[in-house]
């Protein structure tokens, strides 16, 4: 299309400035950023200053600090010592022998230095507070406390005046390094914190100051190893002056450090080898002397590294004042050179301005002319009259074509901001050059809206829907189901939300590979899409499972055919390049039922009937009613009851005895091969207790299980380890049931060894009792924990055998000692011939793999004498004893059992 130009009315000159003026403003304006510059570059370097000399007086605090903690914590010892060895009864002159002072009036002296050091540290605070450590009336473990109290009560400001300093530091101009060197004062600070810990918690294990020897000592292996970290950290950082490396060095060769340290590390070896007593000496006068020698060396270590850590705190203050001191210099001379430099620089702009505006404005003027006469009289060879600078002239050449695009160009803008994509005006071309670009132009930029609406159209249905499937995801049918409800509690209709879990599905994952179950997926999807009502909304939660949201039906049966067409659907084998994929699916089914339901509750309601049609059997529909949902409450209710259980010791064991075939007589009495835990709970509000088959199933469908299997083995083995000192029962092992779910956990043989170290009882007295089912999972994991076992000296035993589907060829790959025989097959061994004649056989192959075999569930002589016949090595059942509480076990106990 040919495009005329219109000609334009004539249009009233405003007011305007002359070039010249312009062009002083606008040279002005690099003047004025260069003053900008200035003021910003001389406000940075004076803050940076202020910054530096801020770290210097925040690091000088922190020295006052750490002086003023370093004496509480001398005041401390000396006063400690002082109330014990007068409580002690010693004369004062007999430790000043030692000590070259009194520890009374070391205590005098270190209080005066102290007031002194609060006073410069300006702490009232601490002063009111070592009023009340300073009372004689308290006793020594309690003026300990208040002491240490105060020290936190120092240390805590201390460590923000760092943290203060380190953020100064980095405003400053050289930050890193002056940062760098305040993380070295803060590590000098935590050594001298350190060391005095390490000192008071020798002095606590020692004497009854605070917690038990045991845990004293526990906790100087802590201080020990982070003492010996700080100082190292201190050698190996770069920024540790001479001075603070000195100070370290001096530090680890002093002969009263390595005396003290020796000290140390002889009381952790007792600790380690079980030697330490279980409370402290109270201070005495023989318990002073008892310890003595250690303890004047800690005194004498601890005035040495006292005296060191604050020189080493001192020299990393020095290095920071320095750093801190370098930087305020450098930055108030950079001040200066700024100044110089936005000198020099204002007179060559001045210059180059005044130049400028000569060649420019001569030129301009005649553009300006030309320009006027343009508007009046459209022709444009005045234009290329303009002469001037280069770029003057081509502005004039410019406007022409300018003015002839003008019009063209706010019709195409009008269109594009409106979103006009296909308007006919963005296809015209106007003549010439410019005209070329500008089409260019609005060609890309249409082409860019273009992309860009398509690019939002695509992002909102990726928003919305399953990347894999197509169908919506889970915040949009979140979203849907719950427009849906409140649509159905408007309009008194019914909504059914159908929740579906495919079966099978991990087996084709697993077996096949994820582009087998990503077409696997993709395929459910459009069937059931095809399978719904029109207006049912299909949607994927994410792995296997699916939902569909059918509104408005007339009630569960409808729900029902909707499901039902789905499994039908499902039930048809899905092609696939390795051949044909059988999958089928559970589906659970949620009402609204009229009732006030937020999405995620009717969501769970279905969620919750999945399950229910899972534990029917595989392709199942089940609905989710106020019976599913009381369990539901139920299951919560027992849960917590049963965290407290065992939080609260409500469980106990019960033990029955196994014994010896060969011993059996005809009273029921025999020899004991064996006890088996049994647990039970106590349950408040119940009368008696609460067998393990009312609990034990439930808690194994969750962690739960692994945390009573634990309970489990740290009570029978404690027990075991109580009855080492009855002759009667102290070689006799305990079998301990094992979980399946506990199998599985990686830290199975750990949970195991644990409580078997913590009372140091002998691993041959302990058998794991593992079913028949729970090895059937992973039969080569349970192979390699149980010979991890064995290699301890634990003993494995199969339980249960013959419930499950392990064949006795599974036996000879397993590391077991024992096996007992299902209750099942012992039953029946005395009636049917078949049976005994089985049952001979698992004993034989048992025997042959070097095994022995318990038959349970012997409630009669005939069992027992049946099953011994037989080659069962032991027997077990109620004919022989019921499981007993331990203190029954014992008053019954002899050799035998009745």
């Amino acid at each position: 299309m040919k495009y005329k130009r219109p000609r334009r009315p004539a249009r009233r000159q405003g007011l305007r400035p002359p070039i010249g003026v312009v062009l002083l403003l606008v040279a002005l304006i690099p003047l004025l950023g260069l003053a900008s510059f200035t003021s910003s570059s001389i406000g940075d370097a004076r803050a940076a200053g202020e910054s530096a000399e801020s770290a210097k007086a925040l690091a000088r605090e922190a020295v006052t600090l750490a002086e003023l903690n370093a004496s509480i914590f001398e005041e401390l010892i000396w006063v400690v010592s002082s109330t014990g060895v007068e409580a002690a009864g010693v004369p004062a002159d007999l430790i000043a022998r030692f000590t070259d002072q009194a520890p009374s009036e070391m205590a005098r002296s270190t209080q005066q230095r102290t007031n002194a050091l609060v006073a410069k540290a300006n702490r009232p605070d601490v002063h009111e507070a070592l009023i009340g450590a300073r009372d004689h009336a308290l006793s020594v473990p309690d003026r300990a406390v208040a002491y240490n109290k105060i020290i936190d009560s120092v240390q805590n400001p201390l460590e923000q005046l760092l943290d203060q300093a380190t953020s100064a530091a980095i405003a400053t101009g050289d930050g890193e390094l002056l940062a760098k060197n305040i993380e070295v004062l803060r590590a000098t600070d935590s050594f001298r914190a350190l060391a005095s810990q390490e000192f008071f918690t020798f002095f606590a294990a020692t004497f009854d100051m605070r917690g038990t020897p045991a845990e004293e000592a526990v906790h100087l292996i802590v201080l020990r190893s982070e003492v010996e970290t700080t100082l190292a950290k201190l050698r190996s950082n770069p920024n540790s002056s001479q001075r603070v490396l000195d100070t370290v060095t001096r530090v680890e060769s002093d002969p009263a450090s390595t005396t003290f340290i020796a000290s140390i590390d002889q009381l952790i070896d007792r600790r380690l080898l079980g030697e330490t007593p279980l409370v402290g000496a109270p201070i005495t006068l023989e318990s002073l002397a008892a310890n003595l020698e250690p303890f004047l060396n800690a005194i004498e270590s601890l005035t040495i590294r006292s005296d060191l850590s604050l020189q080493m705190v001192n020299a990393a203050a020095d290095s920071v004042l320095d750093v801190a001191e370098a930087i305020r210099v450098a930055e108030q001379q950079r001040t200066e050179r700024t100044y110089m430099f936005a000198l020099s620089l204002l007179a060559a702009a001045t210059f180059a301005g005044l130049v400028a505006s000569l060649f420019v404005i001569r030129p301009l003027r005649r553009l300006q002319t030309a320009a006027e006469h343009l508007q009046h009289d459209n022709s444009p060879r005045l234009l290329r009259s303009v002469g001037g600078p280069s770029e003057v002239q081509a502005a004039g050449n410019a406007l022409e074509e300018a003015t002839l695009h003008f019009e063209l160009v706010t019709r195409q803008a009008q269109a594009l901001s409106a979103g006009e994509l296909d308007a006919a005006a963005l296809d015209e071309v106007a003549p010439g050059g410019l005209g070329a670009a500008l089409q260019h132009a609005v060609g890309t930029l249409r082409s860019a809206l273009t992309q860009q609406e398509e690019f939002r159209q695509r992002l909102a249905h990726e928003a919305t829907h399953d990347g894999l499937t197509g169908i919506a995801n889970r915040n949009s049918t979140v979203a849907h189901l719950a427009s849906s409800l409140a649509r159905t509690e408007r309009s008194g209709e019914q909504l059914a939300v159908l929740f579906i879990d495919l079966d099978k599905f991990k087996e084709v994952n697993d077996s096949l590979g994820h582009q087998a179950g990503d077409t696997v997926l993709s395929s459910v999807a459009q069937r059931l899409i095809r399978s719904v009502r029109e207006g049912d909304h299909v949607g994927r939660l994410g792995g296997d499972e699916f939902v569909v949201i059918a509104e408005a039906v007339s009630g569960i049966d409808e729900a029902f055919t909707i499901a039902q067409r789905m499994l039908d659907a499902l039930s048809n084998p899905i092609e696939h390049s390795t051949g044909p994929i059988s999958i089928g699916a559970s589906i659970g089914i949620a009402m609204n039922d009229r009732r006030s339901l937020t999405a995620d509750e009717l969501l769970r309601d279905a969620d919750l009937a999945v399950y229910r049609a899972k534990d029917h059997g595989r392709g199942a529909i089940a609905v989710c009613d106020e019976d599913l949902r009381k369990t539901l409450l139920d299951t919560a209710d027992l849960t917590v009851a049963l965290r407290n259980a065992i939080a609260k010791d409500e469980l106990t064991l019960h033990y029955q005895p196994i014994v010896d075939s060969r011993t059996a007589e005809v009273d029921g009495t025999a020899e004991i091969h064996a006890f088996e835990a049994l647990v039970r709970w106590r349950l408040p509000g119940r009368d008696g207790l609460m067998p393990p088959d009312e609990f034990i199933g439930f808690a194994e469908r969750s962690s739960l299980i692994i945390d009573i299997d634990c309970w489990v083995l740290d009570k029978a083995i404690g027990q075991a380890a109580r009855w080492k000192s009855d002759p009667r029962l102290s070689g006799i092992p305990i079998a301990i049931n094992i979980s399946s779910r506990h199998l599985a956990n990686d830290n199975f043989v750990d949970n195991v060894a644990a409580p078997l170290a913590k009372y140091g009882v002998d691993p041959a007295k302990i058998i794991v009792e593992v079913t028949e089912s729970a090895i059937l999972h992973d039969l080569g994991a349970a192979a390699v924990k149980f010979q991890r076992l064995r290699d301890i000296g634990v003993r494995i035993s199969i339980d249960d055998f013959g419930t499950g589907y392990t064949s006795l060829a599974h036996l000879r790959s397993l590391p077991i000692d024992e096996l007992k025989i299902d209750r099942s097959f012992t039953a029946n061994a005395g009636r049917s011939e078949q049976e005994a004649s089985l049952v001979k056989l698992i004993i034989d192959i048992a025997h042959l793999l070097g095994a022995t075999v318990t038959a349970e569930g012997i409630e009669t002589h005939d069992d027992a004498a049946i099953l011994a016949s037989l080659g069962s090595d032991t027997l077990q059942g109620y004919y022989f004893a019921r499981p007993m509480a331990p203190e029954d076990l014992v008053s019954r106990t002899t050799a035998t059992v009745n």
